[in-house]
């Protein structure tokens, strides 16, 4: 049996993992609301998956209503005529799964009014309509991409934004949205199974631009993926990005019980157990980091020997290659200590170990000579390519979409 099979049967298990969440949350949603959760299809998982929800959950004093949240999700019957929601500082009250619509209130509650007939909302003195704006869908799975960002998802980006050195951009939505596109496009032909999980853990996608923070995903927020993008990303900075923050979506829904994978506490720090004592993360995120660079390479590995991308992308995707690969072995090194995984711990680090020795075996002659000293923490293409310019197309290693096991 191969790594990547194994790897597959090991998101087959995201179903389940995914469900267990979902009920976590119609726990919350029942507690919080009894007769809204009573107008709700109990066994529809997608309805407490909704991204919002996890984040309304998490704030100490949310930026919207329950009902506004859920509204899209309410079978039509059953649809208030009139719902209190929330307007940010634009006036834009989102409803997830549907859109968002413009009222006259601003950084505040208003109360808004349904029109089951014409499925349009209204202000709530019924004179005038409200367009409904939606976000362009990016993928054949229902993901939805934008750089709006509702209030109650803002939270994590406004820490990093308020600060004077942080500078946020304007998004090239022309430019970026196709990519993105693109990007699940290719995705979807070269690693069918990565794409199939990806999309059936995330709902959203916010593009932004800006100093900080880097592209990240929360349990807090669940299904949705924050992609900081530059000016000249395209399809294969997408690629690894989104194998990247939905692939943190994919173990956070796999390893719910923690302590199922780790003998020592997830919030160890990692320097504790033998990582670079400079080192801020966890022992728990340390571990997210092999999930991820498994998931990152498998579609780099593709693209790299993929006739769908231009020789300067393939070019790109090979310096990402040696750039987690390098980033990976630091990694299974900082983890490697006894005592730190049970036994079903164990079982996902030797799949990782696995991973990483059919890529590295893949590609060490070719990333053997590459000099990235000059990256950064997060990978530049630009470096990259002024100090190793693309030469000829070279003979892509016909092992790249089935590594196996050592």
């Amino acid at each position: 049996m191969n790594t990547w099979h194994t790897f597959e049967s090991l998101l087959a298990e995201l179903p389940a993992a995914q469900s267990a969440l979902a009920d976590t949350v119609r726990g919350l949603v029942y507690k919080a609301d009894p007769a809204l959760f009573e107008r709700l299809d109990f066994e529809d998982d997608r309805t407490f998956l909704e991204p919002a929800v996890f984040a309304y959950f998490t704030a100490a004093d949310p930026p919207a209503t329950l009902e506004q949240l859920l509204f899209s999700y309410l079978p039509a019957r059953l649809k208030p005529r009139r719902l209190r929601a929330y307007a940010d500082a634009a006036g834009r009250i989102h409803f997830p799964g549907m859109g968002w619509i413009t009222a006259d209130a601003y950084s505040a509650f208003c109360h808004v009014k349904w029109h089951a007939e014409t499925g349009r909302f209204s202000a709530d003195d019924g004179r005038s309509a409200l367009p409904l704006a939606c976000p362009d869908v990016v993928d054949a799975g229902g993901v939805v991409a934008s750089q709006v960002v509702d209030p109650l998802l803002q939270q994590f980006l406004d820490a990093s934004w308020r600060t004077r050195e942080c500078r946020v951009r304007p998004v090239k939505d022309a430019v970026h949205l196709p990519a993105l596109a693109r990007a699940f496009r290719l995705m979807r032909q070269a690693t069918p199974a990565l794409c199939d999980a990806v999309s059936s853990v995330t709902r959203r996608i916010f593009l932004y631009n800006a100093d900080r923070p880097n592209s990240f995903a929360s349990l807090s927020a669940h299904g949705a993926a924050f992609l900081n993008v530059k000016d000249d990303n395209d399809e294969i900075f997408f690629v690894d990005d989104i194998a990247h923050q939905c692939g943190h979506m994919m173990f956070n829904a796999l390893t719910q019980e923690k302590d199922r994978f780790l003998v020592r506490p997830a919030h160890t720090p990692l320097r504790d157990v033998g990582g670079d004592e400079h080192d801020p993360r966890t022992l728990y995120s340390a571990f997210h980091g092999l999930f991820t660079y498994s998931t990152i390479l498998w579609i780099l590995q593709a693209c790299e020997s993929s006739d769908q991308c231009s020789r300067r992308q393939r070019h790109e995707a090979l310096g990402r290659i040696a750039f987690n690969l390098a980033k990976f072995a630091s990694d299974l090194d900082s983890l490697a200590a006894p005592g730190l995984f049970t036994a079903d711990g164990c079982a996902l680090y030797e799949l990782f170990t696995g991973v990483y020795d059919g890529v590295y075996r893949d590609y060490r002659a070719a990333v053997r000579d590459l000099d990235l000293s000059d990256q950064p923490y997060v990978f530049d293409y630009a470096r990259f390519a002024a100090r190793h310019p693309s030469g000829r197309d070279r003979q892509a290693p016909a092992a790249s979409a089935a590594v196996s096991l050592r």
